[in-house]
């Protein structure tokens, strides 16, 4: 890999966030886009450098309510993450971020398990009680509600269906 190239990617990236949180964000989104194909291409697609920028990008469709985007970009950042990365802080940003987006996706088993893989990372840097740990705590009891729902619903629906196939038959 380019030294020099590497030093470019890195101070672009860091003007893609000065852009983004100062609401240029479709600036600092066509940033992080070229920082993460430089990396690519550079570093492989499973540098631990593409792990800040994709979760930017995420964000960044976070903010646009494109949940769906915004969720495979943090996928594919903590993909990476977890085979390279060793910063609390990024995991915790990383794991909350997902939760919440599968959240709003309304994929609640995935969003459990990510509140569960924060959950541990929140009590490694805060002890045992924070605010962030309670309100982790709390989306995790919030889920298990809509998984159950969610289950009486899909409980429901096979009664229905069974009442339906069996007047067929007869």
């Amino acid at each position: 890999p380019d030294f020099n190239k590497g030093k470019l990617l890195q101070a672009k990236n860091i003007l893609a966030v000065v852009k983004f949180n100062s609401g240029l964000y479709e600036e600092g989104a066509a940033l992080f886009m070229e920082v993460i194909a430089g990396y690519e291409k550079n570093y492989g697609e499973d540098s631990s450098y593409l792990a800040s920028p994709l979760l930017n990008l995420g964000a960044y469709f976070y903010q646009k309510e494109e949940f769906t985007s915004a969720a495979i970009f943090y996928e594919r950042a903590i993909s990476i993450w977890e085979r390279e990365g060793n910063d609390l802080e990024t995991d915790i940003l990383l794991w909350s971020s997902l939760a919440e987006t599968c959240l709003k996706l309304e994929r609640y088993k995935d969003s459990k398990q990510a509140f569960e893989k924060l959950l541990p990372k929140l009590v490694q840097r805060d002890g045992r009680k924070s605010e962030a740990i309670s309100f982790a705590k709390d989306r995790i009891k919030e889920v298990n509600k809509k998984l159950k729902k969610e289950k009486k619903i899909q409980k429901a629906d096979r009664h229905q269906q069974r009442g339906e196939n069996k007047q067929m038959y007869e």
